[in-house]
């Protein structure tokens, strides 16, 4: 195995540029015999024609016949399959629905073989399965001739491909440095986490190593870490936006939300508010997805972000916590970067050569495979430490109105703003609705404001309003 070092900002990574060998298997990949040299032949090669221009034709389970093309899946009608396989390869192609009509309808005409497609040869579909471990687009079912279930999972640009050379620097590697806190054992832990799921999806049949990848990967952190860029710069198109998808308030209050995301390969845990995991069966749900107990979603990545120190549900599965305290805006002086939408431009041209390092990487130190922990994400914080926090939050937060907003109906919250514009004052009542809302403690009103003022008398002194409700100025 032919190895060697990239190096970085303060660290070595190591790489292998062997060649890769491919275990892939074309969607169409018939056998053909002395005896087929026929129509049936000529129709299995404009099949296979046709997957080289990433065009894709079945029949289902009604006969309908489906046509995939850039992801998207139509029925096309049998009179205009003809002039659609002739548009597509260029030349013109007639359409018989098997041998018979073929040798009835154009008995007397000498058609060109390469120009006769019958529908009889097109594979059956039952079902629709989604799995990351099969390689051809059709999974044969042993048990009915020519009856096959469909694999919708789709690799994106980036992982399917087998290169793994000319390697790069990578602003991406340096930014998952940064997000690891410059901690060269979190940021391998990520990394294999990483790569040995893309060699996994990328048909490479190297050994794997032990790795992360089964475990759950929580940042807690907030918008001015640039966390948002790990997500939807570097993960989504990596890979593929069709294969992620976002578990969030309005996700896991749908009623088809299983249905929705079991057929994905990344899972993002955001922003779940305690209304939501208030909600019984709501919380079952998102348990579910996080620690399932079953292979339903096995086949898949969980990342889980979130500015809280504590996650008030069950995490039963192995999980790494990365604390993100460094500011994004200290990362782009470094690279000679000036803007944040800079850093999304040259982080976003960069997946092809990160993919590339993805395939190429090797673990050298096993060390990282221990989950860093700087967090215990299960443990519920004091109620004092909360308290202060929440203190904090409303001394500095800009975001206040927004999540009062969230908690309170459209005709409460117009009067809270408009108390706010002229007064600068926000009711009691209403900042201990919030910190219920934000808090899982069982605490009186009066209670909470007596340690508000504790902790800071000036800016937590009872007021009132021009209509007498008690109030704060914030």
């Amino acid at each position: 195995m032919q190895s060697h070092s990239v190096e970085y900002t303060g660290y070595k990574l190591k790489t292998n540029n062997n060649t890769i060998v491919y275990s892939s298997v074309p969607l169409y990949n018939f056998p053909y015999y002395n005896t087929l040299i026929d129509a049936i032949q000529a129709s299995h090669n404009i099949l296979m024609e046709l997957e080289q221009k990433f065009s894709i034709f079945w029949l289902d389970k009604a006969g309908k016949i489906c046509h995939c093309s850039n992801n998207i899946v139509k029925i096309v009608n049998k009179n205009d399959l003809s002039q659609l396989l002739s548009s597509l390869l260029g030349r013109d192609i007639y359409v018989f629905r098997d041998k018979l009509e073929l040798e009835n309808k154009a008995r007397k005409k000498q058609l060109p073989l390469n120009s006769i497609f019958l529908v009889s040869t097109l594979r059956i579909v039952d079902e629709y399965v989604f799995t990351i471990d099969n390689y051809s687009g059709f999974i044969n079912n042993i048990f009915v001739n020519n009856v096959y279930s469909r694999n919708i999972f789709i690799r994106s640009m980036y992982l399917n491909t087998n290169k793994r050379s000319d390697i790069q620097f990578s602003i991406i590697i340096e930014y998952l440095y940064y997000i690891s806190n410059r901690n060269i054992n979190k940021f391998n832990h990520i990394m294999s986490w990483l790569s040995n799921f893309v060699k996994r999806i990328s048909m490479v049949t190297d050994t794997p190593t032990d790795h992360p990848t089964n475990n759950i990967l929580i940042f807690v952190a907030n918008e001015y870490t640039g966390i948002e860029i790990l997500l939807n710069k570097i993960l989504i198109p990596l890979f593929g936006e069709y294969n992620c998808v976002e578990i969030n308030d309005d996700t896991i209050s749908k009623k088809d939300t299983k249905e929705q995301i079991k057929n994905k390969i990344l899972y993002i845990i955001k922003d779940i508010s305690q209304k939501t995991i208030a909600n019984k069966n709501k919380k079952e749900l998102l348990e579910k997805i996080i620690c399932p107990d079953n292979l339903f979603f096995n086949n898949n990545l969980k990342i889980i972000i979130t500015k809280e120190n504590y996650l008030p549900y069950n995490i039963k599965w192995e999980y790494a916590t990365f604390k993100i305290s460094n500011r994004i805006d200290d990362f782009l002086p470094n690279f000679g970067i000036s803007t944040i939408e800079e850093l999304e431009t040259k982080t976003f041209i960069d997946v092809s050569n990160f993919a590339n390092i993805l395939r190429a990487y090797i673990l050298t130190d096993y060390t990282a495979l221990t989950k860093p922990k700087d967090i215990d994400i299960t443990k519920k914080p004091g109620l004092e430490d909360s308290i202060a926090k929440f203190a904090d939050e409303l001394k500095n937060d800009h975001n206040l109105f927004t999540k009062l907003q969230e908690l309170c109906s459209e005709k409460d919250y117009i009067k809270i703003a408009k108390l706010y514009k002229r007064h600068k004052k926000v009711e009691r009542k209403h900042i201990y609705q919030l910190f219920k809302y934000r808090y899982d403690y069982d605490i009186s009103a009066t209670a909470l404001y007596k340690h508000l003022a504790q902790i800071d008398a000036i800016s937590f002194e009872t007021v009132k309003a021009p209509g007498g409700a008690k109030c704060f100025i914030l």
